[in-house]
């Protein structure tokens, strides 16, 4: 296909324009089949370009941020990747710096490797934002290479469960299930299980625990060591959960869902500005009725087992390191007898 670009200036109509330009090298190497990618905007298309203040340009066929020009000081010129495993993002999170970084990306694990790595490597923009559930095995050398500030937002595993049995749940309904590719990328068997799940029925929810497909385990099974800790294609061992720790060790900030205000303070120190206030994350009302249903399934402790152990090590870190800093802090007794 001839790439199509969406251009939006200030308060304009946006407006489309199609590659017209053969880049050779691009056709060289294999990326494109004919070589007509490139594409020119100036003051012909849009008139007294050099001062319009805010430009942005989107991949068409999926609207997928590419560009983004303001005026100097607007944007936390940083370059930041959270790894969040949640199947729904934060949305104040996503609000915060889609308003502070000239580009912003949730749920990246829905885009192709190769697109993450290109849109990581986008040399056009020091602002930068991501977050998802990606491999990070699969992209820590890009990220590192790029100079990101990397983070990661751990959450307790059942809770995490629930969240996500509810989430799949209502966006399996009819009126809502055209958001689910967005939502699902790695973890489409769980969609049947969600939808027929009784969730207010615990004998119900054992029954569908007892009955779950080889398929749904492996969807099941630690997102969190899957994400820090496996290969793209491995499935979670308890090697990965040292290998998982490892690569927490090696971010800039790691934090845990029950030290929210916490993690913020730290990304916002990390970044050298202020991307989030401590606000508390957003949850729905019925996980943590649903989580303690599942706290009793032994089922689903056991398709969890890894993760609890990632995330009980990895909290008490946190609190042995805030401890430690505290006794570092506090005022010593000098007086000598």
């Amino acid at each position: 296909m001839t790439p199509r670009v969406l251009v939006k200036i200030q308060d304009q109509e946006e407006f489309e324009l199609e590659a017209d330009i053969f880049r050779g090298e691009v056709k060289d190497i294999g990326l494109h089949a004919t070589g007509i990618v490139g594409f020119e905007i100036t003051n012909l298309i849009v008139p007294d370009l050099e001062r319009m203040d805010d430009v942005e340009l989107f991949e068409a066929e999926r609207r997928l941020p590419i560009f983004r020009r303001a005026r100097p000081g607007r944007f936390i010129e940083r370059k930041v990747f959270l790894f969040d495993c949640s199947v729904m993002p934060q949305r104040h999170l996503v609000n915060a710096a889609t308003r502070r970084f000239a580009l912003a990306y949730s749920c990246v694990e829905h885009y192709s490797p190769e697109t993450i790595n290109v849109l990581i490597n986008n040399k056009s923009s020091p602002s930068l934002f991501f977050t998802g559930r990606s491999n990070f095995n699969r992209h820590a050398q890009h990220l590192r290479n790029a100079g990101y500030v990397l983070a990661a937002m751990l959450r307790d595993p059942i809770e995490e469960m629930a969240e996500r049995l509810l989430v799949l749940k209502l966006l399996s309904r009819p009126n809502s299930n055209h958001l689910l590719k967005t939502f699902v990328t790695g973890i489409e068997p769980l969609i049947d299980f969600a939808r027929d799940l009784r969730v207010d029925d615990p004998k119900a929810v054992l029954s569908a625990f007892r009955s779950c497909t080889d398929a749904q385990r492996m969807a099941f099974a630690s997102p969190m060591v899957k994400t820090f800790g496996c290969g793209a294609d491995e499935q979670p061992d308890w090697p990965h959960v040292s290998l998982a720790l490892e690569n927490l060790a090696s971010m800039d900030v790691v934090g845990t869902t029950a030290s929210y205000a916490l993690f913020t303070s730290l990304l916002n120190e990390a970044l050298g500005a202020e991307l989030i206030r401590e606000e508390a994350r957003e949850t729905f009302g019925a996980v943590k009725e649903l989580a303690g249903v599942l706290s009793r399934i032994g089922l689903a402790a056991d398709l969890l087992e890894h993760d609890l152990a990632l995330y009980e090590t990895t909290k008490e870190s946190i609190v042995s390191a805030v401890e430690g800093e505290a006794e570092e802090l506090a005022p010593r007794d000098t007086q000598t007898n």
